[in-house]
């Protein structure tokens, strides 16, 4: 599989059920057992839309991508 941290390029209109799909690919993982939990801990809906998640503010770092140049979402795979 995969390395242990990945980057995914998304559309904001996409459902969060797409990526779980492309990362269950990545990673070689059944993609119905994919899932995605929010900073409180619950279970994100498949069928909601990447734009209607908020995200913390992006860290500064020298190594940082231009702003502006799309949406991408990293995801990394449980060890449970």
């Amino acid at each position: 599989a995969g390395s242990l941290l990945a980057r995914f390029k998304v559309n904001l209109d996409q459902k969060v059920k797409d990526l779980a799909v492309q990362a269950a690919k990545y990673w070689g993982l059944d993609p119905e057992k994919v899932f995605f939990l929010d900073r409180d801990s619950r279970i994100v809906p498949d069928g909601m839309e990447l734009r209607q998640i908020v995200l913390p503010p992006a860290e500064q770092s020298d190594s940082s991508s231009t702003p502006g140049c799309g949406a991408g979402a990293a995801a990394s795979p449980s060890s449970s």
